[in-house]
């Protein structure tokens, strides 16, 4: 009876608790290099990224046929340098040559690239992980131990796309947003996943 409740003493006490905070403040947007010029002060500096199925990183204007649609307001260059608007913001209330947010630039001939590879200002979405374990050492006799662990990933199953890219093609009236729900394996974190282990020790 007392090795009994010895045993179970070895067992309950004398875990080592290990926890990982991941906090990133999340990869740069990829540009793309037919983009001219994007106005800074229409990005959203506080993405919604719950409870949306498009999730938008610019400001946005309605469809005047189709308020349920949306489209950054954005213009091209046209080959004798005058700008029109695209062809998906030419019916979106309120937009207009006067307050377009993106400019895509002239695609006949040689023209030189405007935009950088990146830019910090948008960030793709990265909620803060963490990762916990339990390990344990306890003697089975004077010459033999045992080591047991419970190692938990993502222990609160925090749903992340933190390689999925906001649209940058210009010509996509998408342009800016993402889709959580199109992102692949590779492009999300693992859901929680719990292993266990022991190992002994002489």
């Amino acid at each position: 009876k007392c090795d009994a409740f010895a045993l179970v003493g070895r067992l309950i006490g004398g875990w080592e608790t290990n926890l990982i905070l991941q906090m990133q403040s999340g990869r740069p947007w990829d540009l793309s290099a037919e983009l001219e010029w994007f106005n800074q002060d229409a990005i959203i500096r506080d993405i919604k990224w719950k409870g949306s199925d498009q999730v938008w990183a610019f400001r946005t204007y309605a469809d005047k046929t189709n308020p349920a649609s949306r489209s950054v307001c954005a213009a091209r260059r046209n080959d004798n340098g005058t700008l029109s608007l695209t062809s998906f913001s030419a019916n979106l209330d309120g937009c207009t040559l006067a307050n377009v947010d993106m400019i895509r630039r002239n695609a006949s001939g040689f023209v030189p690239r405007y935009t950088s590879f990146r830019d910090s200002s948008i960030r793709l979405h990265s909620p803060p992980t963490a990762d916990l374990s339990f390990v344990k050492l306890t003697k089975l006799t004077e010459r033999v131990g045992m080591q047991l662990r419970v190692e938990m990933f993502n222990f609160t199953n925090t749903y992340s796309y933190r390689v999925r890219q906001f649209t940058n093609n210009p010509d996509d009236r998408n342009f800016g947003s993402v889709f959580p729900r199109l992102a692949g394996d590779t492009e999300v974190a693992y859901p929680r996943h719990i292993q266990l282990a022991a190992k002994i020790i002489f």
